[in-house]
C-alpha cells in the first residue's frame, strides 16, 4: 500500500517552507542544515512548486539558488576535479556557498536516477559535497513529480525518505485567484478561471499543451505583449487548441463597463465570468488610486453599489481589496454604507 502524502495548497506550503527556513536560519550552537528534515514538494508540472519556494526566499530577503538536477551529473555535486601540487582536488560547486544566508532549491529531484539522488543525499545528510561544506546559513528544499504524474519520476531512495518530509502541492482555484489578483494578472484571465475553476488544471491526453497555473499565467502575459491577430496561435500553443478557442470566444463577446461606471452604479454584466472580470478591474482600479481618492470616493462607492450585486461577486471584490490591506478594511468600516453592507453580507468574516 503506497504511503500517504498529505496535500497542501500554495498558501499553506508557503507558510510551512517559510517557518522551516526561519528555523534553519535561526539555529545556533553548531546546529546545521543537516540537523533538519528537508521539505520535498511533490506535484505535476506547471503548478507553481518552484514559484512558491522563490516567493519564500524573496519574502525573507535571502539569496535563492535554483539547481535543475536533470541537467546535472553526480560529479557536479562533488565539484570539477583538477590537479594541485600533484593531488586531485575538487573545485567548490557554485551551489555550495561558503557564507551568507539563502535557500538552495533542488528541482526535478524525483526525476533523477539513484546515482544522482544518492549524490544529493550526501549534501542533505552531511551538509557537505565531497570536501566542501554548505554554509550554516543556508536551507535546502527539494521538489519533483510523483510516479503517477507520468513525467519519468522515480521512487525516492529509502535512505532519503527518512531525511525529508513530503508534501504534495494541490491547486485550489480560490488560492490561485488571490495570488493572480495580488500579482496583477490580466483580469480577463482571472475572471474566466474564477467562473470556470475546472479549467485551471485540465489534462488532454491528445495534445502536449495543457491547462496549468503556469500556462494561464503566460496567457495573461500574451494578452499584453502579443498582437490580437496572433492570439489564436499563441493560446493554442499554451493551453491547447480546444481551450484556446473557448477562451477566444469569451474574449470576443466581452463588453465591460469601466470601473468608474461600475462605481457610479452601472449594472454588472449578466455572465458570471464577465462579472468577476468587472470586479477584478474595479479592485485593480481602486488599488491604483491615491489615498485621498480611496478615502473620499471609491471604497464607499463600492459598498453602495455592491449591495445590488450577487453576494459571491461582492464578497470576492471585498476580499481582493482587503487581503493583506488592513488600512482598506478600516476605511470601509468607517463608511456610512458599512452597516447596510455588513448586514447584507453577513457571511463575510471580519
Amino acid at each position: 500500500m503506497p504511503e500517504k502524502i498529505y496535500t497542501v495548497n500554495h498558501e499553506k506550503l508557503a507558510r510551512i517552507v517559510t517557518n522551516y527556513v526561519r528555523d534553519v536560519l535561526a539555529s545556533k550552537n553548531g546546529t546545521h542544515q543537516r540537523d533538519f528534515l528537508v521539505p520535498l514538494i511533490l506535484g505535476p508540472n506547471g503548478i507553481g512548486k518552484s514559484a512558491v519556494v522563490k516567493q519564500v526566499s524573496d519574502s525573507l530577503g535571502i539569496a535563492f539558488l535554483d539547481v535543475r538536477l536533470l541537467t546535472a551529473f553526480p560529479t557536479d555535486l562533488r565539484g570539477m576535479p583538477y590537479v594541485q601540487e600533484g593531488n586531485v582536488v575538487w573545485a567548490r560547486p557554485y551551489f555550495v556557498p561558503q557564507d551568507g544566508q539563502g535557500l538552495l532549491f533542488f528541482d526535478e529531484f524525483t526525476n533523477c536516477g539513484p546515482d544522482m539522488q544518492a549524490a544529493t543525499y550526501e549534501l542533505i545528510q552531511t551538509g557537505r559535497c565531497g570536501t566542501h561544506e554548505l554554509a550554516p546559513g543556508w536551507a535546502i528544499a527539494l521538489a519533483g513529480n510523483r510516479v503517477q504524474h507520468r513525467t519519468g519520476a522515480r521512487p525516492i531512495l529509502q535512505g532519503i525518505a527518512t531525511r525529508v518530509f513530503q508534501l504534495e502541492l494541490k491547486v485550489e482555484t480560490p488560492v490561485w485567484v488571490r495570488w493572480a489578483v495580488a500579482n496583477a494578472l490580466d483580469s480577463r484571465v482571472i475572471g474566466y478561471i474564477n467562473a470556470n475553476p475546472q479549467l485551471l488544471m485540465k489534462d488532454d491526453p491528445d495534445q502536449d499543451s495543457q491547462c496549468r497555473p503556469r500556462t494561464w499565467t503566460d496567457v495573461s502575459r500574451q494578452l499584453t505583449v502579443q498582437e490580437e491577430e496572433d492570439w489564436p496561435e499563441c493560446f493554442a500553443g499554451t493551453i491547447g487548441e480546444g481551450e484556446a478557442s473557448a477562451f477566444l470566444n469569451y474574449l470576443k463577446g466581452l463588453k465591460l463597463p469601466t470601473p468608474t461606471e461600475i462605481l457610479s452604479g452601472t449594472p454588472l454584466p449578466s455572465a458570471q465570468a464577465a462579472m468577476y472580470t468587472c470586479a477584478i478591474n474595479t479592485a485593480q482600479f481602486i488599488q491604483k488610486l491615491s489615498p485621498e481618492e480611496v478615502n473620499a470616493t471609491a471604497l464607499s462607492a463600492f459598498l453602495r453599489v455592491s449591495l445590488r450585486w450577487p453576494r459571491d461577486i461582492g464578497y470576492f471584490l471585498f476580499s481582493a481589496l482587503t487581503d493583506n490591506n488592513q488600512k482598506a478594511k478600516i476605511v470601509l468600516m468607517q463608511s456610512p454604507y458599512w452597516q447596510d453592507w455588513r448586514d447584507a453580507y453577513s457571511k463575510v468574516v471580519l
